[in-house]
């Protein structure tokens, strides 16, 4: 450091923007970054203005306690305040005791939308310690985008009509055991990543003002689609472990049976159409005749 900036007790990052600043702390650890607020007043308000936040821990890393995290958690939210934010990513999986409950998770997602974020992002990676439940239903006016991945969804969690703006809905590698996925603001609904609906009910999805819908290899009953009629694109692609398919005989393998109707019907006012079959054939008699783009393989019959 130089005499200059020695005698005027300023650090080598003081002519850093905000911009540049935040860059430098997402390399720190969590802990790491946060201790920086101590340096001086500058450090601290950046945690304040910060629209953006990444609270993310380390999963391969073990030297990070439980009540360490939970401290964590409070100096972070302590930091900020109620400041508004724009994004939150969220990606913890350290159980807070021996139950592997994730109350800090639970902390976290109530702060950011205490904090009127836009678009949050909840990540709970398990390693067959069992996944993170969520069935609290969420209450935010400014939630517009939300990405869960890891994460076991029950019930009332997936009842998004007290999030009137929330417009993008992606789950991944989830657990879907839920009734209903209900949002009247919803445009487009992403399932991946070999999610799980229930074997026992077949969920339905009230999306009356989807726009783009992306089923893409689910285990279980297939969801029900309710009218959607504004839908322009969607793509539906059926593995063999889903729910539905016909067994009766070896040489069949059809998705003829009524319960699965309940995914073609809902999908009669889609634009463009993808629908792909891995193991087996669809009936093209249940599907309307006014889409412009259909694909079906390996087999197809009329």
């Amino acid at each position: 450091m130089s005499k200059k900036a020695t005698a005027g007790g300023k650090d080598r990052f003081g002519d850093l923007t905000d911009d540049l600043l935040g860059h430098v702390l997402s390399f720190l650890p969590l802990e790491d970054a946060l201790q920086t607020c101590v340096l001086d007043t500058r450090w601290r308000n950046h945690w304040r203005r910060t629209t953006t936040q990444d609270f993310i821990v380390d999963k391969r890393s073990n030297s990070l306690s439980c009540e360490r995290l939970k401290q964590l958690v409070e100096i972070f939210i302590h930091l900020r305040g109620s400041s508004p934010l724009d994004k939150c990513n969220i990606d913890v999986c350290r159980d807070d005791d021996e139950k592997g409950t994730y109350t800090n998770t639970e902390l976290l997602i109530a702060y950011a939308l205490e904090c009127q974020v836009r678009e949050l992002l909840v990540s709970v990676d398990y390693f067959g310690e069992g996944q993170r439940k969520l069935h609290t239903p969420l209450i935010s006016q400014h939630l517009k985008t939300m990405h869960l991945e890891w994460v076991k969804l029950e019930c009332s969690a997936l009842n998004f009509l007290r999030c009137p703006v929330l417009e993008d809905l992606k789950m991944r590698h989830c657990i879907i055991y839920a009734h209903r996925i209900s949002s009247k603001s919803l445009k487009r609904l992403c399932i991946t990543g070999s999610c799980c609906f229930a074997e026992d009910v077949h969920t339905r999805i009230f999306a009356p003002n989807l726009i783009s819908l992306q089923l893409d290899g689910f285990d279980g009953f297939p969801p029900f689609i309710e009218y959607m009629p504004f839908l322009v694109a969607a793509y539906v692609r059926l593995r063999d472990t889903c729910f539905d398919f016909c067994r009766e005989s070896d040489d069949c393998g059809c998705y003829d049976c009524p319960v699965f109707e309940g995914v073609l019907n809902g999908l009669t006012n889609a634009v463009n159409l993808e629908f792909v079959s891995e193991n087996g054939m669809v009936y093209l008699h249940l599907l309307p005749l006014t889409l412009i783009t259909v694909i079906f393989h390996p087999q197809f019959t009329l």
